[in-house]
C-alpha cells in the first residue's frame, strides 16, 4: 500500500491591471488563474503550501491503513455543502467515504467525521426515512492511533449498515431523474411548434396535460411521439 502523503495546494500570488493582489488557490496553471481572474495578470509568484491539519489527516489515514490493512485515500472535500476546509476519507477497496472538519463552531476541539453518502447521477443528495447519516466527534488532542481506532469502531461499522439504505435511495432518485428526463423529452415533442402552446407541468412523480398522467403514460406518450417524428 501507499503511504498517504501530507496533501498540498499550489497557489498564485498575483497582480492584476488594477494594481491589486490576489491569491488564487488549487490553481494549475498562470492560464487558470487568469480564466479565475477573469483579467490579465500583470506578474505573479506561485507557492506549494500544505492544507491546514492536511498532515493530522495523512497521519491518520495511513494508521486506517495499518489496522484495517486496506488503502485509504485523503482528498479535500469534493462538494459545495460540505463544510469549509474539510477532507473527504475514502477507501479504496469500496469507496466507502467519509469526511472530516475540524474546530468548528459549536465543536471547538473537536474533529466531526460524517459519513460522506452516495449521491445520485446528477450530484444530487438524498436522505432515507430509514437511517440517519452516521457521524461522530473526536478530541483534536487524540492521537491518530486513538482517533483510527475511533473511527474504526465508532463510526466505520455505522456507515457499512447504514449504506445500503442509502444505496437503494440513491437508485430510486436515478430512477426517478431517467424517468423526469424522459417526461421533459416527451413534452418538448408534444408542444405545438406555432399557434397555443401545450403546458405541461412535471410534479411528484406525474405531469400535467389538461389534467394528470403518470409518468410512465407520459412515456408511452413519448413513445408515441416518436412515430411522428419523420
Amino acid at each position: 500500500m501507499k503511504t498517504v502523503a501530507e496533501p498540498t495546494m499550489t497557489v498564485y500570488t498575483v497582480t492584476a491591471e488594477n494594481g491589486n493582489d490576489y491569491a488564487i488557490n488549487n490553481c494549475n496553471s498562470l492560464e487558470e488563474a487568469a480564466r479565475r481572474l477573469s483579467g490579465e495578470i500583470v506578474k505573479h509568484s506561485v507557492a506549494v503550501i500544505p492544507y491546514a491539519r492536511g498532515a493530522q489527516y495523512a497521519a491518520i489515514a495511513n494508521v486506517l491503513q495499518e489496522k484495517t490493512g486496506v488503502q485509504w485515500f485523503i482528498a479535500p472535500a469534493r462538494f459545495a455543502d460540505h463544510a469549509d476546509c474539510a477532507f473527504t476519507f475514502q477507501r479504496d477497496s469500496d469507496g466507502l467515504a467519509f469526511w472530516a472538519v475540524a474546530d468548528r463552531y459549536g465543536a471547538k476541539g473537536k474533529y466531526e467525521f460524517f459519513y460522506d453518502t452516495p449521491r445520485t447521477a446528477a450530484g444530487k443528495t438524498v436522505s432515507t426515512y430509514e437511517k440517519t447519516v452516521p457521524k461522530i466527534k473526536i478530541s483534536i488532542d487524540k492521537t491518530p492511533e486513538k482517533i483510527a481506532g475511533d473511527l474504526i469502531r465508532r463510526l466505520i461499522p455505522a456507515i457499512e449498515e447504514a449504506a445500503p439504505a442509502w444505496i437503494e435511495a440513491v437508485e430510486r432518485a436515478n430512477e426517478y431523474d431517467r424517468k423526469e428526463a424522459a417526461v421533459k423529452k416527451a413534452m418538448d415533442m408534444l408542444r405545438y411548434h406555432s399557434g397555443e402552446v401545450l403546458h405541461f407541468d412535471a410534479n411528484g412523480g406525474s405531469v400535467k396535460v389538461s389534467g394528470y398522467v403518470t409518468i410512465e403514460q407520459a412515456v408511452k406518450l413519448y413513445e408515441f411521439a416518436k412515430t411522428l417524428e419523420a
